[in-house]
């Protein structure tokens, strides 16, 4: 009688589990609402409301832009994107280095999780506004960061079916590494 892998080495429970995940991830980014759905709109009826006719002094005044620009370069803006990528370097670094001791143990599951978190820092270093003296480096370093972790997801999979070696997988790991080492001297010019 052949021995059945565990669950958890099986592929359609690891593309339920990878689904689940990424799922759970989209609401996340996407704040979770329930928008439009059915169970939270009430219908509602309005009674349209008259537009007031602007006096001559407010049809000269320029109207407000609907969303405030962010100067970029303000000292608010540059201590928040330190500050903020700061964080998201720790937290990197602690997912990559949590992947690597998942690797090592073989602990699959753990590693795919360790994986999708590398998405969502990358989203919340993303959404920064970087600073004009760094935002060339910033974005071309970004867009490896994306890449390197592109790959290691798609090895994350392929590593537990078998597909990749531990020293495959682990060297994809420090790829992501590299790239965040790299984002980190970028951001340090502005210090």
């Amino acid at each position: 009688m052949a021995t059945e892998k565990p669950l958890y080495q099986r592929t359609w429970f690891i593309v339920v589990v990878t689904f689940v995940g990424l799922s759970i991830l989209a609401t996340a980014v996407n704040g979770g609402g329930n928008e439009g759905s059915p169970s939270s709109s009430q219908e509602e009826t309005s009674t349209p409301t008259p537009t007031p006719t602007p006096s001559e002094s407010e049809s000269e005044s320029p109207e407000p832009s609907a969303e405030p620009s962010v100067d970029p370069d303000s000292p608010d803006n540059v201590s928040y994107f330190l500050y903020s990528t700061s964080g998201q370097f720790i937290d990197l670094e602690k997912d990559v280095s949590d992947a690597i001791e998942r690797a090592e143990n073989d602990q699959t599951l753990r590693l795919l999780g360790n994986v999708l978190e590398f998405a969502f820092n990358y989203g919340q270093l993303n959404a920064l506004d970087a600073p004009t003296a760094i935002a060339d480096q910033w974005a071309e370093g970004l867009a490896s960061l994306d890449s390197a972790i592109e790959l290691s997801s798609d090895a994350a999979t392929d590593f537990v079916v078998g597909d990749i070696t531990t020293t495959e997988m682990i060297n994809l790991l420090y790829g992501v590494q590299s790239q965040v080492d790299n984002l980190k001297s970028i951001a340090s010019t502005l210090e």
